[in-house]
């Protein structure tokens, strides 16, 4: 989705309840450059009784201000505070690529967006708002099925839009399930052709044993309450910061016999591979997930260093979730010329491209499209129908969904290539 901090700001003004705090007062340019902000909604009942100037020398770092006021008393108006804040929100080629850059160094900054965006969006009206822009994003990007992480890990809620209390998850996900209900005939009426989504209960690598245990039990609960909805668990966050998937083994073997016991596919769907590391405890976290039977692989970017891992894919029918450029702004490639990717096609390892964390970069899924097709010149109208189609093959859909998905898909496919074909056929 393409600058999708516009309008997550766009219902921050409108929401009178919703405060801002900052890191340091915004004094002079120096602190503009090096403040992060963090929002909160309040209810009424309980909004600060002293007015706090975040634009003040005797501001104390931390303190709330309201956000109207915020726009108001900003020097430069309120374009500037939204600027600003799209600042803190969005990663820019300056910010990935500069020569002193680390892999660290840009990993902790792109986890920072993720405190601002927390608050700009953790909030109902915003939290369903922000969803419904998404999935009209992707389907106006030709996507015909999307399945969505969602941070569902302990502790993280979206509040009421009068401040008085959190939604609990199951709260969250109804609404994500009352706009899918709402939009889909919409879509459906403008001849766009997505079908659906579905999400991935994902819980954080750096939560203690208590807490992933409390995960577990929630996403079973969720998986219960939408069956049709929920359809794997996954653990997001640096894995060179987080817990390994060794970790949280006995967990793991104690959640996938719980699902046994209750009749309920929950598939694991996990991030590894996301790593320069070789033959540390982060790099086993590709073995581990094989070895717990994961259906799919995010990112999987070192999974070329280990040939019988390769095979192990192949044979077990796990496909890897290619994001180049994730990859290429976190620094695990210089260039997307210098992505594994055509090394895992050429072991006929399965493979989907896919979006991650997109609007931090401001990117569709086209783009990423389009970073393959300039990274290998042996990328072919065949090679990009068997990705499509792996897409298809190796995703969370039901038997008759992925059989409607291909019937679709080669509709489409068909279309397209007969219009090459009328439009370019004198050139050749």
């Amino acid at each position: 989705m393409l600058r999708p901090h516009e309008s997550l700001l766009i219902d921050a003004r409108n929401q009178k309840n919703l405060y801002i705090e900052t890191d340091a007062p915004l004094v002079s340019k120096g602190f503009f450059d090096h403040a992060l902000p963090r929002f909160q909604l309040l209810a009424e009942d309980s909004e600060p009784t002293i007015d706090t100037n975040t634009f003040s020398k005797s501001y104390i770092p931390g303190s709330l201000m309201k956000y109207s006021s915020f726009l108001e008393q900003v020097p430069g108006g309120m374009q500037r505070a939204e600027d600003w804040i799209a600042s803190k929100i969005v990663l820019h080629a300056k910010d990935a690529y500069h020569a002193e850059q680390t892999v660290d160094g840009i990993w902790s900054h792109f986890m920072r967006t993720f405190v601002v965006l927390r608050g700009l969006f953790n909030y109902e009206t915003a939290y369903k708002n922000h969803f419904r822009r998404v999935i009209w994003s992707l389907a106006r990007d030709g996507i015909m099925y999307v399945k969505l992480r969602i941070s569902m890990h302990y502790g993280n809620y979206a509040r009421r839009d009068d401040g008085t209390a959190d939604l609990n998850h199951k709260e969250m996900v109804q609404l994500l399930s009352d706009v899918l209900s709402e939009d889909l005939p919409k879509m459906k009426a403008k001849s766009l052709h997505f079908s659906g989504a579905r999400f991935i209960f994902t819980a954080f690598r750096s939560c203690t044993k208590d807490e992933m245990l409390w995960c577990i039990d929630d996403c079973i609960a969720l998986k219960q309450a939408f069956p049709d909805l929920i359809c794997g668990f996954d653990m997001a966050g640096p894995e060179n910061a987080g817990h390994p998937l060794s970790f949280f083994i006995p967990e793991l073997l104690l959640f996938r016999q719980e699902c046994e016991d209750l009749s309920l596919h929950i598939p694991f769907i996990f991030h590894a591979g996301e790593t320069l590391d070789h033959g540390g405890e982060v790099d086993s976290n590709l073995y581990d997930a094989i070895l717990l039977g994961t259906k799919r692989i995010g990112h999987g970017y070192s999974l070329t260093k280990h040939p019988l891992l390769m095979q192990l894919c192949k044979e077990n029918k796990i496909a890897v979730e290619i994001c180049p450029i994730s990859n290429e702004v976190l620094g695990l490639c210089p260039t997307i010329k210098n992505h594994p990717l055509p090394v895992l096609l050429s072991n006929c390892v399965p493979c989907s491209i896919n979006s991650d964390d997109p609007g931090v970069w401001e990117t569709t899924l086209s783009h990423d499209f389009y970073q393959v097709l300039m990274g290998s010149n042996s990328m072919s109208l065949v090679g990009w129908r068997v990705l499509v189609q792996w897409s298809i093959e190796y995703s969370c859909m039901g038997m008759e969904e992925k059989e409607r998905a291909e019937v679709a898909f080669l509709s489409q496919w068909h279309q397209f290539c007969q219009h090459i074909v009328d439009s370019y056929d004198s050139r050749f």
